[in-house]
């Protein structure tokens, strides 16, 4: 069988770098064109002993072949070389990046150039870069113009275009390549254009990687330049400098001196940039870098406020117990709730402490401080519980912490505190958390006023019948119960929770006296107070069942309808987020609801989804007088704290 060694390439990477069977005077033809030691015979044939030989050649095969679709245009090129990366078995050499080599290489199109054809026609940005990046470190050459076109070129208003991935070969490829470098910032320079920063750094890193001593004024010049796309570059090269270089240590101050130039500076737009270049060089130049981050944070600049979080997120682990590093965090209390991209980073540091025993204290003092920087309006835009989602959880896990944190908050005389704690409370009782004891020790220090006041903020702003018997019975843990919260406990089981939910209150209550754990003292207190609810309820049953005073049945199915639908706009606004609806397509159907999936053609049977449902117990006093009950809640709410 007569086979050329490309062919034989080919099939073998088909085949996943495996033998092809060849008879005795192919291989023997074969073995002369590949040279000694260049192939393998095996039971099922020949193969190449070497990946990277056996990728080349079938690169040279497909280029052979297929040379006139690969150069036509962009989109057929890349089209080709994803299905070329669909079908590639071998593990090491990519064939789609060393095709595109030997099309560049060979000069029959520019890789940069037909790249960016692909992303206008259309092609995914992430399959374009993906061979870009496989392909770039083995050009033997490249156009600075044409570069330059690919990263900074206009794609169109709905073109998203990133190239990030591209970076890190290309800053390694430009070092050898000083001269295309070169080219590059003097095109930006001529023209300078914001879309050009990624690439204009790796020029310039290139360049102050390869030759320090010669560039490094020029960094200093390009640093102080007015036109912030040159700046901004150079000062970010200026951050990577390793200052412990004995040969880059003098080069510190140059930096130091402009990077406090732009923090005293009001307003600047590089001042994120300024706070990133500090934070990497607070492990040679603490005693410099940390007073200006400092007093970058307190401009509260959200650029210079996010950098700084990333500064704190990468210190995290070794540096936490430095004087600095709580009072760099605390400028992050004045991130406002409508910065969600920061207080996201904000919310993995803080639930990160919480999951350290050590850290705790800051994470608790942390919320608190950034509850009383935000102003009720603005609270209004985003609160705690979904701000920091994640540190409520980890919260939720430490139940001595959480109790001490709701019981202070409740205490707090800043209404927004106690509304934070009714919403974190809304929000873990959805998650299937039902128990919310106060905190005894900060319960035993509490004045008869002071407790007065506690049971207020309770009644007025904990709503569902769980939790406000958790949290009022964990009143009667405290020191001298009986005599202090008794009469507090019972009033509150009785008129209020028995009031709106008696027979949650009684079964509660029966199973307290029942439970051979709690003390005679408070099954006594639990035996009255039941007496007294079911004393209440026998004078209510005993009422007449007057039929003028049931509502007319028209009106109970208007307001079932109602209701209904008000639970479905509900539902259908609480699930516009859901992974589920961001992955399906939804279709009205005669037929009602049902789901079903295409693959690969072939459309499965449809499933019905069954109708969801959701009850919540109503207060009856919600029902005999709502707006007495809202009267009632309110002046709760509104209750002075004792020595205010």
């Amino acid at each position: 069988m007569s086979i050329t060694l490309r062919e034989l390439a080919w099939k073998s990477w088909l085949a996943g770098g495996n033998a092809v069977a060849i008879d005795a005077e192919g291989q023997a033809t074969l073995r002369a064109e590949a040279g000694t030691g260049a192939l393998i015979e095996a039971e099922a044939g020949l193969r190449f002993a070497d990946v990277a030989m056996l990728i080349q050649e079938a690169a040279a095969f497909v280029v052979e072949h297929e040379g006139g679709i690969l150069t036509s245009s962009g989109e057929a090129c890349f089209h080709r070389l994803s299905e070329l990366w669909l079908q590639d078995k071998v593990d090491g050499v990519s064939l789609p990046g060393a095709v595109l080599v030997r099309l560049h290489n060979d000069r029959r199109l520019d890789a940069y150039t037909i790249a960016r054809e692909a992303v206008i026609a259309g092609r995914n940005s992430y399959e374009v870069t993906r061979t870009l990046e496989e392909a770039v470190g083995s050009f033997t050459y490249a156009s600075a113009l044409s570069i330059l076109g690919f990263f900074g070129g206009d794609y169109g208003e709905q073109r998203h275009f990133s190239a990030a991935t591209l970076l890190e070969p290309l800053a390694a490829w430009l070092s050898q390549h000083i001269e295309v470098a070169q080219e590059i910032e003097q095109l930006h320079e001529a023209t300078p254009k914001e879309q050009n920063w990624a690439i204009y750094t790796c020029a310039l890193h290139a360049r102050v990687s390869r030759d320090f001593a010669g560039t490094w004024a020029q960094i200093i010049q390009k640093a102080e330049s007015s036109e912030r796309s040159i700046s901004g570059p150079a000062l970010h090269v200026m951050g990577t400098v390793d200052y412990k270089d004995p040969e880059k240590a003098a080069a510190s101050a140059d930096t130091l001196r402009i990077c406090t130039q732009i923090v005293r500076t009001s307003g600047h737009p590089l001042l994120g940039q300024v706070v990133s270049v500090l934070g990497r060089m607070i492990g040679t130049h603490e005693s410099q870098a940390v007073p200006l981050l400092d007093e970058a944070g307190r401009t509260t600049d959200m650029a210079a406020l996010s950098a700084i979080t990333h500064i704190l997120l990468r210190e995290a682990r070794d540096r936490w117990r430095e004087p600095w590093f709580w009072s760099l965090a605390v400028h992050l209390t004045r991130v406002p709730p409508d910065q969600k991209d920061i207080l996201s980073m904000v919310d993995v540091m803080v639930s990160g402490w919480l999951k350290d025993e050590e850290h705790t204290p800051r994470a608790v003092e942390f919320l608190r401080l950034w509850m009383a920087r935000q102003s009720r309006e603005a609270l209004g835009q985003g609160s705690p519980e979904v701000l920091f989602d994640s540190a409520v959880v980890e919260l939720a896990r430490k139940p001595t912490l959480f109790s001490g944190l709701l019981t202070a908050w409740l205490l707090e005389e800043d209404r927004r505190y106690p509304h934070a704690v009714q919403k974190i409370i809304a929000k873990l009782t959805v998650a299937g958390m039902h128990d919310f004891p106060l905190a005894a020790e900060l319960l035993d220090p509490l004045s008869e006023e002071e407790l007065r006041f506690l049971v207020r903020r309770i009644i007025g702003y904990l709503l569902t019948e769980d939790v406000l018997l958790t949290v009022v019975f964990s009143m009667v843990r405290t020191r001298d119960a009986k005599t202090r919260t008794f009469g507090f406990v019972s009033t509150v089981l009785r008129d209020y929770v028995g009031r709106d939910y008696p027979d949650t209150t009684l079964r509660f209550l029966k199973e307290v006296q029942a439970s051979e754990k709690e003390s005679e003292e408070v099954r006594a207190l639990c035996a009255s107070v039941a007496s007294d609810i079911e004393a209440i309820l026998g004078e209510i049953e005993a009422l007449p069942n007057l039929r003028e005073f049931h509502p007319p049945a028209g009106k109970v199915n208007r307001f079932r309808k109602e209701r209904h639908r008000q639970m479905n706009d509900a539902i259908e606004d609480a699930s516009r987020t859901s992974i589920w609806r961001q992955i399906v397509t939804q279709i009205p159907l005669k037929a009602g609801i049902r789901t079903f999936h295409s693959l690969e053609g072939q459309y499965s049977s449809p499933m019905e989804l069954k109708p969801m449902s959701h009850s919540i117990a109503i207060p009856l006093s919600a029902v005999s007088d709502p707006m007495g009950v809202e009267r009632e809640r309110l002046q709760f709410r509104s209750a002075r704290k004792p020595g205010t």
